[in-house]
């Protein structure tokens, strides 16, 4: 894989301090999750989060489903355009709701995608490392699609983290675009939540 890694601790701490303070930032279900609630401070924006039911592919379609609650508020005077959406998901969790980029780009709702990858379903593996003592079953995700190629496919940006000195420029350029945009972070898949 990738011989230095994005410590995803760092990386939400550093997203953290780049989203806007009424940003809207959606968090999956996983390790990425977990990592979330640890690390993003909430300002005058919205944290969403299916909480504990388990939902993967959660954070897509809600952050969709954000973005138009957004624009209702903004039609009726209530709220001022411009909000940062922010969907923050693991390669396991994004495989289960891809389908709904087309969506995205039907309807033009802008949403920045963060999907870490550690080529595995990183909860599961985790507690299977713990109650099974490394034995591990159904956890390996090496057949899913390339992110650059699938992103070009729905005509959004794509960018890359895979070390800790890129992050924070990264996060900036990435929020700085205009068009919505996929931002792969590369994470270890022993790293726990």
């Amino acid at each position: 894989m990738h011989s230095a890694l994005v410590n995803p601790h760092y990386f939400l701490r550093e997203l953290n301090l780049a989203l806007k303070d009424n940003a809207i930032y959606v968090a999956d279900v996983g390790q990425n999750q977990l990592w979330s609630c640890k690390h993003y401070k909430m300002k005058e924006g919205r944290f969403l989060t299916s909480g504990g039911m388990g939902t993967m592919g959660y954070s897509l379609p809600a952050a969709i489903g954000a973005y138009f609650a957004v624009q209702e508020k903004c039609n009726t005077g209530k709220e001022e355009a411009g909000r940062e959406i922010v969907a923050v998901m693991g390669d396991g969790a994004f495989q289960m709701s891809l389908m709904e980029l087309a969506t995205m780009r039907q309807y033009g709702a802008r949403v920045k995608l963060i999907v870490f990858h550690n080529g595995v379903l990183g909860l599961v593996r985790q507690y299977q490392r713990t109650a099974y003592k490394d034995h591990f079953s159904m956890i390996d995700l090496t057949g899913n699609p390339d992110l650059s190629l699938l992103s070009g496919a729905y005509g959004l940006s794509y960018t890359s983290i895979s070390n800790n000195s890129a992050v924070p420029e990264r996060i900036r350029e990435f929020l700085g675009k205009e068009e919505n945009g996929i931002l792969e972070v590369f994470v270890d898949a022993n790293e726990v939540a």
